[in-house]
């Protein structure tokens, strides 16, 4: 067992320098390498950046700002940097405990095991132990041992082969760009485990077919004009993915258009009454279950959620609800703004998923209104629509689709190439 004894945090304040050309001789500098990820000519490498600051620290920001202004340096940024110690208490299977300083590395030649109270974890790779205010463990692994620790949780194991390989290529495209993206570089690692990044659980469900979707698909990546592309996906698009620039801020791109999954034609669900009728027809796409769907797919396609009024205002923020109004949907039917009255107040929510929060975490916001007491949602789809439906791609797999196929209808005007390590 492992267990945290004391913590502590000293801070100080030091000065980088931005240009060499500011640093007079009276000054000393040394330079520190931090790694960063880059893509640049069709190669994802990790190099060492340099960054220069001056070798004085500095207790207080004031000071820091006293010095800069001595000693006349221009372009200059002043960081705060926080240094934690913590001491651990170890516990071995003899119940015979040692203390060490934190940060360690726990290494074994075969998987490791982390228990907690509430999960149990067993990971190929090392784990790391940092200094937190509450301990911070990381599992450092190669790519494709990661990308074999998401498929069968975000899928399922029991997906077809092509299936299976299309979500193994989409996971590792995705992978890569969200570390180019450096999305978790102030918590000190590179990737959660939830589905903010990708649900990764180690060795938890995984089989012989999930591991060889990963190893018949090595290094195996989509790519847009030459670079990786923002591979993001869902359990169920409901019939349309989505824009992707309707569900989340950012430029519209070209890969992640909203396209019909259906097998029929599917009329414009942006207007309300095609949505209520789309919504209530049985089958017709891709994503639609069947009597061979599992469980969870079935729940994603057609579902029923229920909120008292009272549920709903406190979750809105507001004393009472006496209307809510859908003002846009997207393309997929997705409702993204929205509004909520009550007395003499109103609010608008223009986030998909903010509107799923506040309506009692729907499954995903491609809903009609049933009822208003209590508020019934009736809806489809599960997730923000938007890339690939992994219920569709199943579907697909099932209907003879290959993995190239699944990804092209999906991600549009998208290559399928091998990913290039550029070793700097």
């Amino acid at each position: 067992s492992i267990q945290q004894v004391d913590y502590s945090e000293e801070k100080f304040y030091a000065v980088k320098i931005k240009y060499t050309k500011n640093i007079t001789q009276e000054i000393h500098s040394y330079k520190v390498f931090s790694e960063k990820k880059i893509w640049k000519d069709g190669k994802f490498a990790i190099i060492d950046s340099p960054e220069l600051f001056i070798s004085e620290n500095f207790s207080s920001l004031i000071e820091a700002q006293d010095f800069i202004s001595q000693k006349n340096i221009l372009s200059v940024e002043i960081i705060e940097i926080t240094i934690p110690t913590s001491r651990i208490q170890i516990v071995d299977s003899k119940n015979e405990a040692q203390y060490l300083e934190l940060p360690i590395i726990i290494s074994s030649n075969s998987p490791i095991t982390l228990k907690n109270q509430k999960t149990e974890l067993t990971c190929n790779g090392d784990f790391i132990v940092k200094n937190a205010s509450k301990l911070q463990i990381i599992n450092r692994i190669e790519l494709e041992d990661y990308v074999m620790g998401v498929i069968p949780n975000e899928i399922g194991p029991d997906a077809p082969m092509e299936a299976l390989k299309a979500q193994a290529i989409a996971a590792r495209s995705e992978t890569i760009f969200k570390l180019l993206c450096n999305r978790h570089i102030k918590d000190g690692y590179d990737l959660c485990s939830t589905t903010h990044c990708q649900v990764y659980k180690g060795l938890f469900r995984q089989n012989d077919n999930t591991k060889n979707a990963v190893l018949e698909t090595s290094d195996q990546i989509i790519t847009f004009d030459n670079k990786v592309i923002d591979a993001v996906y869902s359990s169920s698009c409901g019939g349309k993915t989505e824009d992707n620039e309707l569900v989340w801020n950012g430029g519209a791109l070209p890969y992640l258009r909203s396209i019909s999954d259906s097998k029929s034609k599917i009329p414009d669900l942006s207007y309300g009454s095609n949505a209520k009728r789309w919504i209530q027809k049985k089958g017709g796409s891709y994503c639609a279950s069947n009597k061979n769907s599992s469980s969870w797919q079935k729940r994603t396609f057609q579902w029923e959620k229920s909120i008292t009024k009272d549920n709903l205002s406190k979750r809105a923020g507001m004393k009472s609800i006496s209307k809510i109004k859908i003002l846009q949907r997207g393309k997929s039917g997705r409702v993204i703004k929205l509004k909520i009255s009550g007395g003499s107040k109103s609010k608008i929510i223009d986030s998909e998923y903010k509107i799923r929060q506040v309506l009692g975490n729907l499954p995903s916001s491609f809903f009609y209104i049933k009822r208003t007491n209590p508020y019934i949602f009736v809806g489809k789809g599960s997730g923000h629509g938007v890339g690939l439906c992994q219920v569709g791609t199943i579907n697909q797999a099932k209907a003879g689709k290959s993995s190239k196929e699944i990804l092209q209808f999906y991600y549009q005007g998208v290559e399928v190439k091998k990913l290039i390590l550029d070793n700097r």
